[in-house]
C-alpha cells in the first residue's frame, strides 16, 4: 500500500541525522549515493554525502529521489538539486559533499511494509517437495511432508523442517492451516537460508512467500492482525499501539 505524505508528515519523519539515500531516476539504481540529512530550510533540504569512488554525485538541476527506510515503511520524497558543495581536505580522502535539494513535499509517498509485519506462534503447515525419482517412466514425485511455523507474515515465515529435506534456493508449495475455519491456505515458497539460532533439531528456515495472491495475503494479513488485536486485548493496561518483541516484529 503507498500513502501519499504532507509537508508536516515529511518533517516529523525525516528530522536531521536521518540516514537516506539519494538516487536519479525512478529506482534505486549503482549511480545511487547514500549520505545524512543534515537540515531544512524551508523546502530545500541540506544532504551530507562522503560519495566513494565508485558513485556520481548527481549534478545541479537533475530530478533525484530521497528514499529513506524506517521499520514502518520506506519514504520516497521527488526533488531537484539546487546546488552542489564539494569540499577536499585531503588528498587522501574522499571529497565531502553536501547537496542541497528542492524537496516536493506535496509529492512524498510511503510505501508500507506490511509483508514484513510477522507473528510469532506455532501453525501447521504441509510442504510439497519434488523429489528426482529413480524410474526412469516417473521423473518426479511429490514428498508432502508436516512441518511447524513459528513465525508468520504475509511476506514469508520461519518454518521447521524436521525431515530435512529443505535446502537454500530450493521451490516448494506449501499448504497453511491458520485454524480459522477455512482451507488451507496455498502458497508457493522458497527457502532462504537456515536459522542458526534454532538448535540443529530444529532444524528451522527461513522461506519467502512467491507471487502470492490477493486473496492468500489478504487473508493471512487478517488472521494476523486479529490475533495480534486478541493478543492485546488479554494483557491487563495493554493498549493496540503498544507491542512486545514476543507477539510482533516489524523489519
Amino acid at each position: 500500500m503507498i500513502e501519499k505524505l504532507d509537508k508536516a508528515r515529511v518533517m516529523r519523519v525525516l528530522p536531521e541525522g536521518t540516514p537516506v539515500i539519494v538516487a536519479t531516476g525512478g529506482e534505486l539504481t549503482a549511480s545511487a549515493v547514500t549520505g545524512m540529512l543534515s537540515s531544512w530550510s524551508g523546502s530545500v533540504c541540506c544532504i551530507c554525502l562522503s560519495p566513494d569512488g565508485g558513485s556520481r554525485v548527481p549534478p545541479e538541476g537533475s530530478q533525484v529521489k530521497i528514499v529513506a527506510s524506517r521499520l514502518d515503511g520506506v519514504y520516497h520524497i521527488p526533488g531537484v538539486v539546487e546546488s552542489v558543495h564539494v569540499t577536499r581536505t585531503s588528498e587522501l580522502t574522499p571529497p565531502d559533499c553536501k547537496l542541497f535539494i528542492c524537496a516536493a513535499l506535496e509529492r512524498g509517498t510511503r510505501v508500507q511494509r506490511r509483508a514484513f509485519f510477522r507473528v510469532s506462534g506455532d501453525w501447521r503447515i504441509e510442504i510439497d517437495i519434488d523429489v528426482e525419482s529413480d524410474d526412469t517412466n516417473d521423473t518426479n514425485e511429490e514428498d508432502r511432508h508436516p512441518c511447524r511455523v513459528w513465525n508468520l507474515s504475509a511476506g514469508g515465515m520461519l518454518l521447521e523442517d524436521g525431515q530435512r529435506q529443505l535446502r537454500p534456493g530450493m521451490i516448494f508449495s506449501a499448504h497453511l492451516d491458520l485454524a480459522d475455519g477455512g482451507e488451507p491456505v496455498e502458497l508457493q515458497m522458497e527457502a532462504i537460508r537456515r536459522d542458526d539460532r534454532f538448535p540443529e533439531a530444529a532444524c528451522a528456515w527461513g522461506c519467502r512467500v512467491i507471487s502470492p495472491s490477493r486473496e492468500s495475503e489478504k487473508r493471512i494479513l487478517y488472521f494476523l492482525h486479529e490475533r495480534l488485536r486478541t493478543r492485546f486485548l488479554m494483557k491487563p493496561g495493554a493498549s493496540p499501539s503498544g507491542n512486545s518483541e514476543g507477539d510482533a516484529q516489524s523489519a
